[in-house]
């Protein structure tokens, strides 16, 4: 009886030991990576995804052109690093799980109204073209781009279905002042700001709104050209000195419609 429950133990023991080792196998192995939505650069040479970063790695974009559609692939592959005298790579940990994530790659003729579609589901990805959104004509002193992306103070969380699919230019200052950003929507959807109004005032001849929130934070909202726009600052900390209305009212009047 004894022999035969040590028999039974150590073939549970290799049994839990195969599972492990196919655990950390496929944890190793490359996977696919759904992806939310999608911009297309101006020139049609970019594209940019926003896909949900709810694991480890390192994400790499591809692209595979055809003549009606542009298939996107996003892969992440798990970080590794060699340990001294290792043999084989270790897994760094994880530093950002349930995060929001983008990634870029550049084609080799403009997408010029191809299809984007997503590679790991199959489905064409909502995407904004990048011909349609007004030129920022003015910027606050000392103020430069810093980045595009899918950002919004919408409150409607990201990774709904619902979420406005908005394309963000981002801006920033002087040390004291707070980021910029310039929001643009295709009509319709949720609002882009979940802030309060405060007044109703006129932008570049068309009615707008102005809004202000008790953390020092500024907006302006109106439709250019068909598209809802949203020119507004948010303060990193408590030290940052606001814009002046004013300021964000000179940006929102340089905007020019595609």
């Amino acid at each position: 009886m004894r022999g035969s429950r040590l028999a039974v133990l150590l073939l549970l023991a290799a049994v839990l030991a195969g599972c492990a080792a196919e655990s950390r196998e496929s944890a190793r192995r490359p996977r696919d990576v759904p992806l939310l939505r999608a911009l297309v650069s101006a020139d049609g040479l970019q594209v940019t995804v926003e896909f949900d970063r709810s694991g480890c790695g390192e994400f790499r974009l591809t692209a595979d052109e055809g003549e009606r559609a542009v298939s996107v692939h996003l892969v992440a592959a798990p970080s590794a690093t060699r340990g001294a005298g290792a043999e084989t790579p270790r897994l760094v940990p994880c530093t950002q799980l349930a995060a929001m994530g983008t990634a870029t790659v550049r084609v080799g003729t403009p997408v010029a109204g191809r299809a984007l579609v997503d590679t790991a589901t199959g489905r064409e990805l909502p995407s904004i073209d990048g011909r349609t959104l007004a030129a920022v004509g003015y910027l606050p002193a000392g103020y430069v781009f810093a980045r595009d992306s899918f950002e919004t103070e919408s409150d409607v969380p990201p990774r709904s279905p619902q979420a406005p699919l908005v394309w963000t230019r981002v801006f920033t200052g002087p040390p004291d002042r707070p980021e910029l950003r310039i929001t643009q929507a295709a009509p319709g959807g949720p609002e882009l700001l979940g802030w309060p109004v405060t007044a109703t005032v006129r932008v570049g001849g068309a009615d707008g709104q102005l809004h202000l929130t008790e953390g020092g934070a500024q907006a302006l909202t109106w439709v250019l050209g068909g598209l809802r726009i949203a020119v507004y600052t948010v303060q990193g900390n408590i030290h940052e000195t606001p814009l002046p209305v004013a300021e964000l009212e000179a940006v929102a009047a340089a905007l020019r419609p595609a």
